[in-house]
């Protein structure tokens, strides 16, 4: 059953209408006001999401649901630990690496001279004014992991973490980090009852019309997300060792970034331009020419684009969500404009939903028309 009839358009319904676009676009302001607040528990959705499987898995071991949802998120944090432990000094080295020459750049007349024939006059003044401000030279710092948690931490949960120091930025990214996971605990915990519950808030003539929407949608999704986070985890290493064999500055966290915006289609084509400034810092470094850097890095970027697009993305994105590459550039440009980060987070996820809506509706209103003209007059 459709959600529309075909009544007579009467003040009282022309009114109604309105009335439902002044909440529509309510909503809307709503989220927005409050998108820096809702990011924590939109990204502990996402993990429940992923990690339910893996706790239903357990649930069938141990028969109870708290123990299979702390042991999935103790594998889930231990992974991350792990990783963390292998990566992290990599990263530290990278970013002291980084920091380095842009001391250079101020105080190092080979690196100065280097800059200067290959840059305007402008531009590398604005280069050096970049170079020597206080927050640039905190984040390059010994301290530099820690400056960048906290950062991280403060966009995470800008309500909370907006008023207070940056010396004390490590133990608000770590309050930050709890924040997500109380949410992503009780989400897990009470995740089939949640699931059950919203199904009440539905008008019982309308259930069945949206719960074949939500089963489609959750269909895709589940296909979606894990599909396109293998395509980034391998895409993200490609990126990482490509970059780490031509010793680009911060390559292995250039390669993470640009795997995490592989998360969102296309999105990798921004880490262009990290790409080009670190290839001309490594330039300014090294000495070798700059044509010369900017080829290795274009070649890696062509390979991963040829790898991603004729082997990894038919073969495990296939047909998934049958979205046209037009259309998800344009639901992501139109759900970041008007929600920001949070409205990147759930693009695609909400696009397919009225994607779904409206190919369910239009079923629906076919099947009535036929109906109608199959019943005898």
């Amino acid at each position: 059953m459709s959600f529309f009839s075909e009544k007579p358009f009467t003040i009282d319904r022309i009114f109604r209408i309105a009335i439902s676009i002044v909440i529509l676009i309510t909503i809307i302001l709503l989220l927005k006001y409050l998108s820096n607040v809702l990011i924590p528990f939109v990204i502990a959705i996402i993990l429940a999401y992923l990690l339910n499987p893996v706790v239903l898995g357990l649930q069938k071991l141990f028969k109870k649901r708290i123990p299979a949802v702390l042991i999935s998120l103790i594998l889930f944090i231990g992974i991350f630990v792990i990783a963390g432990m292998l990566v992290v000094p990599i990263v530290m080295k990278e970013v002291g690496q980084m920091g380095i020459i842009l001391k250079n750049l101020l105080h190092d007349p080979v690196v100065k001279e280097r800059a200067i024939a290959m840059l305007p006059e402008d531009l590398w003044y604005q280069l050096q004014e970049f170079a020597s401000r206080e927050e640039i030279q905190k984040l390059f710092s010994i301290g530099s992991f820690s400056n960048l948690l906290g950062i991280a931490s403060q966009k995470a949960v800008p309500g909370l973490l907006g008023f207070f120091s940056t010396t004390i930025s490590l133990i608000f990214g770590v309050i930050g980090i709890a924040i997500i996971l109380l949410y992503l605990i009780f989400i897990l915990i009470d995740y089939d009852a949640l699931i059950q519950e919203w199904k009440t808030l539905i008008p019982q003539s309308q259930r069945g019309f949206v719960m074949g929407l939500i089963e489609d949608f959750t269909h895709a999704m589940n296909k979606y997300f894990r599909a396109q986070a293998l395509i980034a985890l391998i895409i993200g290493i490609i990126y990482s060792v490509g970059f780490s064999i031509i010793g680009l500055p911060m390559g292995l966290l250039l390669g993470v970034l640009i795997g995490l915006l592989c998360m969102i289609p296309y999105l990798q084509i921004v880490g262009l331009i990290p790409a080009v400034f670190l290839a001309f810092m490594h330039s300014l470094e090294t000495g070798q020419s700059f044509g010369i850097t900017i080829l290795y890095v274009g070649i890696i970027f062509l390979i991963v684009e040829i790898v991603q697009d004729v082997v990894l993305t038919p073969r495990i994105m296939g047909k998934v969500i049958g979205m046209n590459p037009a259309v998800i550039l344009l639901s992501i440009s139109i759900w970041g404009k008007l929600l920001g980060i949070l409205g990147l987070l759930i693009a695609l996820p909400m696009t397919y939903f009225l994607l779904s809506y409206y190919k369910r509706f239009i079923s629906d209103l076919n099947t009535e028309h036929t109906i109608k003209s199959d019943t005898p007059k």
